[in-house]
């Protein structure tokens, strides 16, 4: 899994950063955050494991698509996405055949752009590895994926 530079959820384009900077939130140290006004996430380089980062990574973005999806758990709201985000990591990693698709005849694969990816096309939408070339998916897709995960369809 790459973590992106950015993604989208819902209409909002948010900016991910992996920083040195104290996380706080609820007065408590964490290791990601996600400011909704400032479309931005934040995942600690304190974590210093890829899976922990990657991990963090799914637990912003189930916080982005819950508030897109306007989904309230009040006080349960960290205890559930923190499980969500669990188990989500574990089934992507465990399976990672959930992102392939048959499209016109051949196996497609959603990945995200990397950053030289994005500057060399001048394009934000998701790349797509394909036996018989190179497309473009819209990264609604991805969100798509996991809401698909996420309600066990």
């Amino acid at each position: 899994m790459n973590i992106p530079k950015k993604v989208k959820v819902g209409g909002f384009d948010y900016e991910i950063f992996l920083t040195d900077e104290e996380l706080i939130v609820d007065y408590q140290q964490c290791t990601g955050k996600i400011d909704y006004d400032q479309q931005t996430i934040k995942i600690s380089k304190v974590l210093r494991a890829k899976q922990g980062q990657e991990q963090t990574f799914i637990h912003e973005l189930i916080h982005a698509i819950a508030r897109d999806r306007d989904l309230n758990w009040g006080e349960e709201t960290e205890k559930n996405t923190e499980a969500l985000a669990n188990g989500l990591y574990q089934v992507i990693k465990d399976n990672p055949e959930i992102f392939q698709h048959q499209t016109n005849n051949c196996n497609v694969t959603i990945k995200p752009f990397e950053q030289q990816d994005i500057s060399s096309t001048g394009d934000s939408k998701s790349l797509v590895d394909c036996q018989n070339g190179g497309g473009f998916v819209n990264p609604k897709t991805i969100e798509e994926a996991i809401l698909k995960v996420i309600k066990g369809n």
